[in-house]
Order: structure tokens, then C-alpha cells, then sequence
């Protein structure tokens, strides 16, 4: 993916105002101008924390450049159609937090908004499923939160926010292919950022919205210990293995099931795609999600894929029963995927944030917990930070 010329903002029918104000509206910061004209917040990271602020500072009249060391934006968000479905490779849906619903509105796509047709769940222990229970014995329906999607897939919201990105252009500029090595205390104030390319970028403030171990490394010279704070969180690696099979080869009712560590399998859970979302499920086939790894077990790794999806199915048909082999299938491997639960600490972040320097601010919602919409309040935080920040200079 290459820098686009700039594109004209995007044409939607007028949206009713919402019965409360987006969660970053409620900060007056947020309206208006954030700071002197000439001000630059430079964005590290174009996964969903990095644009989301991006975005942010851009609409409140910034002027933001976004820089992704990768080629394309949105992190581990990536859909991928397989039988014409759009199947997730990373995160499939986001809890209904206030900044995820608010911002999908702002985008246009509130209408797009699909919920899961059930929480229900199970757990594969021994020989069999266990329908998960909560507290006194009741069947486990899930977070009272909602889990939502959208229609199209997952990317559609990556879309719209670079698609405005472009329209905010020249006041907004997205850089993929553009590594960030390292964030500097520039002499008088502000901040230097080393790019891989060996040019140096000059911000009034800066927003790192990566993982925490590659921020850790950013942060580095303006605060080492915001950056040992940051380094205790580990991350695991895992593959989502997305499967079609014909017709219905099981009854599925919930939403799939988890996978007792103990008993050493080599999947750690399944997602009953065909049964949870509504706009997978389609008459003659059946999508599966199997996710591998994620608990620090690394044997899978050593597998190519086609062993992958025969061992993922063959562990299907010991849990759920004898059926024929997926016409399709993908696997996705991502690296450092996920933090390490075992390792995240609630207090963490803001103890991180408090050690940086004023105009520096963390994005990362991913080492907080919550997933994507985790993130987008992150990053929501993060924004304000920094427009508080150019206003006071």
C-alpha cells in the first residue's frame, strides 16, 4: 500500500445526533483548534489505537502524520473472504463499549452493526463439551456487554477511517512502509523521531500506539523506566485457522468452545462462526474459527499448514463428532499476537503514561485488555492527551 492522493471526504446521508455525546467530546479539548497552526502530533503505528488517534487529532484540527512501519494499517484487524464470507484472521468482533459504538456512528457504518445471535459457550474437558456456568450453577451467557461486528467484516472499519484520513489530507498524512526506531527529546521542546529511512522528524507531540514491547523500545531515551514499566508485559503468538465445510456436518448450538490447557491439545479454542454471527450464516456450508497456541505452548509452530488444518480437524471430530473434511481453508500466523493474561497488570498503563514526558502519549489499548474496543478508547485518551498538551504550549 503506497501514500494515495488526496481523496474528497466521503459522501453519507445525515446521521441522527446521538442521544449522548461521543465519549471524547464530553473533554472541551477536543473542539475547535488544539493548538498553533504550524503544531504536529506525529502518530507511531497504524493498528486500530494509532489510526483511531489519528483520526481523532485530524477531525479536531491538527495536523498528524501517521507512520506504520508495515504496508498496510490496522494491525491484526485483516479480513479475509473464503466461500464469499467475510472470516476474520484476527479479533472477530468488539464489545459494545461507548467509544467503539460512537465511533462506528461517526464512520457512517452504525447501520452496518451486527450483534452475535448468542453467547452461549462450552468448554472441551475429557471427552466431551461442559456448557461453561457462571456464579450458582446457571449456564454462562457471557460479559453483559454485547459483542458486535460489522457486516462486511471487520476491515470495513479500518476502511472508513483511513478513507477520512485521506480526505483530511494535507492536514493528515499516512505513511505506511515508514519504521519509527526510536522518539527523542528535541532540544527547546517537542521531539525528534528517528525513522528507519535515517530522516529525523521533528512533532510538538507524539502518540505511540503499538504493542508494548515496541514501545517500551520508543520510549526509551525520553523515560527508561516508563519503558522497564512497559517491558513486563509479554505477548504470545498464535494461528487462526478459518474452515468451510459442507452443508451441516454439526449441530452447534452456542457460539463455540474453549479448551482445557490441561489436557494438551493442540487447538486452544473453536468459534462457531455459522452460529454467532448473522451474516455468516449461510444455507449449504458451515464456517469454523480454530485458534492455536496463545497459552505458550510453541509445538504448533513447527507445523506448515496443510498439518495444521488435518490436526485442527481431526481434534474437531474428537470433540464434536465424525464429519467430512473443510473444502476450505487458511490458516494466519501472527507473532507477539496477543499480551500474555497472565502478565497484565490494570494499573500498568497508567503507571507508564505518568512516568513520560507532557506530549507524549500511550495508545496501546491492547496491553489493557478488552480487544478492540479497548484499544479505541485508548486511543481516544490518548488524543486528548496530546491536544491538551499543544494547547498549553
Amino acid at each position: 500500500m503506497t501514500d494515495a492522493p488526496n481523496l474528497p471526504g466521503p459522501t453519507r446521508p445525515a446521521l441522527d445526533p446521538p442521544a449522548s455525546p461521543s465519549p471524547w467530546e464530553a473533554d472541551p479539548a477536543a473542539r475547535g483548534a488544539v493548538g498553533p497552526g504550524g503544531s504536529l502530533v506525529a502518530v507511531v503505528g497504524g493498528g486500530i489505537s494509532g489510526l483511531t488517534s489519528a483520526y481523532l487529532l485530524a477531525r479536531a484540527g491538527a495536523r498528524v502524520l501517521l507512520l506504520e512501519r508495515g504496508p498496510r494499517l490496522g494491525g491484526k484487524i485483516l479480513t479475509q473472504p473464503l466461500a464469499g464470507l467475510p472470516l476474520e484472521a484476527g479479533p472477530d468482533g468488539f464489545l459494545d463499549r461507548p467509544e467503539a459504538v460512537a465511533l462506528c456512528r461517526e464512520l457512517g457504518l452504525e447501520s452496518e452493526l451486527v450483534e452475535t445471535l448468542t453467547t452461549r459457550a462450552y468448554r472441551w474437558e475429557g471427552n466431551g463439551l461442559r456448557l461453561l456456568e457462571a456464579e450458582g450453577g446457571r449456564p454462562a451467557t457471557g460479559s453483559p456487554a454485547r459483542l458486535l461486528s460489522l457486516r462486511g467484516g471487520l476491515q470495513r472499519l479500518v476502511e472508513r477511517l483511513e478513507e477520512d484520513m485521506r480526505g483530511l489530507a494535507p492536514r493528515a498524512r499516512v505513511h505506511p512502509l515508514t519504521p519509527v526506531e526510536g522518539v527523542e527529546p528535541a532540544a527547546g521542546a517537542g521531539f525528534r523521531l528517528r525513522l528507519g529511512t535515517g530522516q529525523v522528524v521533528r512533532a510538538d507531540a507524539v502518540v505511540i500506539g503499538t504493542p508494548a514491547h515496541q514501545a517500551a523500545e520508543l520510549v526509551s531515551a525520553c523515560s527508561p523506566g516508563a519503558a522497564d514499566i512497559l517491558m513486563e508485559v509479554r505477548y504470545l503468538d498464535l494461528a487462526v485457522i478459518n474452515l468451510i465445510y459442507p452443508g451441516r456436518p454439526w449441530p452447534l448450538p452456542g457460539s463455540g468452545f474453549l479448551v482445557a490447557e490441561r489436557d494438551g491439545r493442540l487447538i486452544s479454542g473453536c468459534t462457531w462462526l455459522s452460529s454467532k454471527w448473522p451474516h455468516l450464516d449461510r444455507p449449504g456450508c458451515t464456517a469454523i474459527r480454530v485458534t492455536v497456541g496463545g497459552s505458550g505452548r510453541r509445538e504448533w509452530m513447527r507445523l506448515d499448514d496443510a498439518t495444521l488444518v488435518a490436526e485442527a480437524h481431526r481434534e474437531l471430530v474428537l470433540a464434536l463428532g465424525p464429519a467430512p473434511r473443510p473444502d476450505l481453508a487458511r490458516v494466519v500466523r501472527w507473532r507477539q499476537a496477543v499480551p500474555d493474561p497472565r502478565s497484565l497488570d490494570p494499573g500498568r498503563p497508567t503507571r507508564a503514561q505518568a512516568a513520560l514526558p507532557p506530549g507524549l502519549a500511550l495508545a496501546g489499548g491492547g496491553y489493557r485488555g478488552g480487544g478492540i474496543a479497548s484499544c479505541i478508547a485508548a486511543a481516544g485518551e490518548a488524543a486528548a492527551l496530546a491536544r491538551r498538551h499543544l494547547r498549553a504550549g
